[in-house]
């Protein structure tokens, strides 16, 4: 198989509008929150590319997209990425391939941090994105796009949909943490805490997001 030039290009501009929209969050999400936890929002969406990155090319790639066991999940066939030379079947190279589906993996678990801000240590953070990205996100990305029995019954999903599953995460992962400490405190530095730092930052980012989600 040879390289298609028109597919490759177009994979490439996908991934690279992809990865905008994860520092794209990091200033969504500190837009909105108070003065007190801007750098600890920006911290927590930058943080998920060097964690989930790591992740998935030792072996988040490798669980979603390699081999099937019961539909459910892949094998280590492509480990720390073991096989991958040469291309698929759209001539698009498989390291691209890999790289361009690790951008989901980001943004999927760079929208969890907007809802444990002030909630959480950075170094508990990135333990629940390494469980979370293996068990969760690995597991329904084989299901639905690498080769598992959601696919097998054609189920079609073109990253929509996660944002569902996303967004019970992220509930229950609040749930399970205390109560934001703004909401403790009284006066100015409650108001500190709690008023968006600038709301032009936050919207700023969300036409960015969608300029990129839509331009695909």
């Amino acid at each position: 198989m040879t390289m298609d030039f028109v597919n490759t290009s177009f994979i490439m501009l996908c991934s690279l509008l992809v990865l905008l929209m994860t520092p794209a969050l990091a200033m969504f999400y500190s837009g909105m929150v108070g003065t007190k936890n801007t750098l600890n929002t920006i911290m927590n969406g930058f943080i998920v590319f060097g964690v989930i990155t790591l992740q998935w090319i030792i072996v988040g790639f490798s669980l979603s997209f390699s081999g099937d066991n019961a539909g459910i999940i892949g094998d280590f066939a492509n480990f720390a990425p073991a096989g991958i030379a040469g291309y698929n079947d759209d001539g698009v190279p498989n390291i691209l391939f890999m790289l361009f589906q690790m951008m989901f993996a980001l943004i999927a678990s760079a929208i969890i941090t907007g809802s444990l801000v002030g909630r959480i240590k950075l170094g508990v953070l990135v333990v629940f994105l390494l469980f979370w990205s293996t068990i969760v996100y690995d597991t329904l990305a084989h299901m639905v796009w690498g080769g598992g029995f959601l696919e097998s019954r054609g189920s079609l999903d073109f990253a929509g949909a996660y944002q569902l599953w996303r967004g019970w995460a992220s509930w229950c992962a609040a749930r399970r943490r205390a109560q934001n400490p703004c909401f403790y405190e009284r006066g100015a530095l409650r108001a500190l805490c709690l008023f968006g730092r600038d709301f032009a930052f936050h919207w700023l980012a969300r036409v960015q997001r969608w300029e990129c989600w839509c331009s695909q």
